[in-house]
């Protein structure tokens, strides 16, 4: 028993010393660790519209003096290729830079201050997401980091968030409404049709242009159509929200209104001496 218990004992203190030096160099590991800022949070600010997205970027208790990095994609890349957290910018990835420099303050955060991001005046950057104009019902995904600030309180800057996913208000719902241009003779002076509707004559002595109303049989749909005659060419265009579907031009009077599928679609007819009949009907959206 005593020859064990002296043969043990030095390889009992070896074991101590190992697992003291061990403690000791994780502590001085900790002391040498730098702490790091907290991760901002991002939220979808109220300016957001059908045509621009506010994101409002709100740090943590740490605040973020050294200022903060965003970047985004829109979520349709970012369903397709994901998003690693690399410091090299994918062809999808975007990004803005708010840092602190020398004593421009101007992204220094307080933990009770907060920064609010319009991404239409960031859409012209490198990156294809970046080009792409916005419009409503959009999608994009953002993620923020703090940075750290050179010789203020020593913070290491955070780590990158969560993903967020915000979007532009829904597109408005579009309600359509069938009609025809209104003329100086209907339909029913044509020809027996099922048909309502118009045709019109046109007459110019010289170069010139009437704008007309698109009608429905109840009334006017608020849209109309221009058409113009200038050198022997007659062109007509359609006002907002107004979308012609069928159309009839021609030097002959019409004979008959034949189902509105049947018309001809051109929107430049030439015409010598300025005198054409047009058949037009359209859509009408609000």
């Amino acid at each position: 028993v005593a020859l064990a218990a002296c043969s043990a004992e030095p390889v009992e203190t070896e074991g101590i010393n190992s697992l003291d030096a061990a403690i000791a160099g994780k502590q001085v590991q900790v002391q040498n660790t730098k702490l790091a800022y907290d991760i901002p949070t991002l939220t979808l600010g109220e300016g957001t519209t059908e045509n621009d997205l506010e994101v409002v970027v709100t740090p943590g208790e740490t605040g973020a003096f050294g200022g903060f990095r965003l970047r985004w994609m829109t979520a349709e890349d970012y369903a397709t290729s994901g998003w690693g957290d690399d410091e090299e910018l994918a062809i999808e990835m975007c990004q803005e830079m708010f840092q602190v420099n020398g004593n421009n303050a101007d992204y220094s955060l307080a933990s009770d201050e907060e920064f609010s991001f319009f991404l239409g005046q960031y859409i012209d950057n490198e990156g294809e997401s970046c080009q792409r104009a916005l419009s409503c019902g959009m999608e994009y995904v953002f993620k923020v980091e703090a940075l750290n600030s050179s010789g203020k309180d020593g913070l290491q800057k955070s780590g990158w968030s969560e993903i967020y996913y915000f979007s532009t208000t829904a597109c408005p719902e579009i309600q359509c409404e069938s009609g025809y241009m209104i003329g100086d003779k209907n339909f029913d002076e044509i020809g027996p049709s099922k048909n309502w509707g118009w045709a019109h004559n046109f007459n110019f002595s010289e170069n010139g242009f009437e704008t007309r109303d698109i009608y429905h049989k109840n009334g006017s749909l608020e849209g109309d159509v221009t058409i113009a005659y200038a050198n022997g060419l007659v062109t007509i265009t359609e006002g907002t929200g107004v979308t012609i579907t069928h159309l009839y031009i021609s030097n002959e009077e019409p004979t008959d209104t034949n189902a509105p599928g049947q018309f001809d679609k051109t929107q430049q007819f030439e015409d010598e001496d300025g005198s054409f009949w047009v058949i037009i009907k359209a859509e009408v959206c609000e």
